[in-house]
């Protein structure tokens, strides 16, 4: 289970768990999927789909 949690000063927080979709066939390749996940959530961010 991997965890991300983004505190919000005094207004609490916003957490996302999520579980490996995927077992990869190499650590390259799972360090590649984790940046993919990690501008997944840049993306999303730099178009107000989500406010942390």
């Amino acid at each position: 289970m991997i965890s991300v949690e983004h505190l919000k000063g005094e207004c609490g927080r916003f957490m996302h768990r999520f579980k490996h979709a995927q077992t990869y066939p190499s650590e390259r390749e799972a360090v590649l999927g984790g940046l993919r996940e990690g501008m997944t959530w840049i993306n999303l961010k730099a178009d107000n789909a989500i406010e942390l």
